[in-house]
């Protein structure tokens, strides 16, 4: 992240134009909702050879292509971000990183019900995973002087505060704490694997 940031003084990179053309039309449809559509693109686009930029762009349209699917889960939707910010970073496409950056920190915060698994094994962890992503993203905007990226991401985070404060004051009041760990949001998501292969979207 540190040698993205430094970068922020070299030329942003740019598409080809068969590239741009591409990545225009996909987010064309997923603008008018054709999200089904969208996704057979792009996965028919997944054995082209194409420029890294444009890679990576196609990328992060499949995780918001897949996000608006109701048959995909939210850790389908994380991959595909991962693999959108490797690519931005090859290309030192700061911008490009701070917007998958900040897609984590609002999937962890908007399905943290999904990760709660090995280290992440209760949702206040996820959302400690979810505001580390934001703050990432908040640097990486801000080396690009995107002060309306940095306005979402400070909202976002105020948001996971407020949420970790209400539960904190209904354990004090109650002692039930809000935030469920491992076992119980397998069981509140549906986590069974060893039965139907596949975990429920939410």
């Amino acid at each position: 992240m540190t040698s993205a940031i430094k970068r922020q003084n070299t030329p942003a990179p740019t598409m080809t134009a068969d590239g741009t053309l591409l990545v225009y039309y996909i987010t064309n449809l997923i603008v008018m909702q054709r999200y089904e559509d969208s996704l057979k693109i792009l996965e028919s686009q997944q054995s082209q050879e194409q420029e890294p930029l444009c890679q990576a762009n196609l990328r992060r349209l499949h995780a918001y292509a897949l996000y608006r699917s109701t048959q995909n889960t939210a850790r389908d939707v994380k991959a595909k971000i991962e693999e959108a910010g490797k690519l931005f970073g090859s290309c030192k496409s700061t911008h490009g990183q701070a917007l998958c950056a900040w897609a984590l920190g609002f999937l962890y915060y908007s399905h943290k019900e999904q990760f709660v698994y090995k280290h992440l094994n209760s949702e206040a962890k996820v959302l400690d995973a979810a505001s580390a992503k934001l703050e990432e993203a908040i640097k990486l905007y801000a080396a690009g002087h995107h002060f309306a990226g940095q306005s979402y991401c400070h909202q976002l985070l105020q948001y996971i505060k407020v949420k970790n404060k209400e539960s904190v004051r209904r354990w004090r009041v109650t002692g039930v704490y809000s935030i469920r760990t491992t076992s119980g949001c397998r069981r509140a998501c549906g986590h069974r694997s060893s039965r139907t292969g596949s975990t429920p979207a939410s």
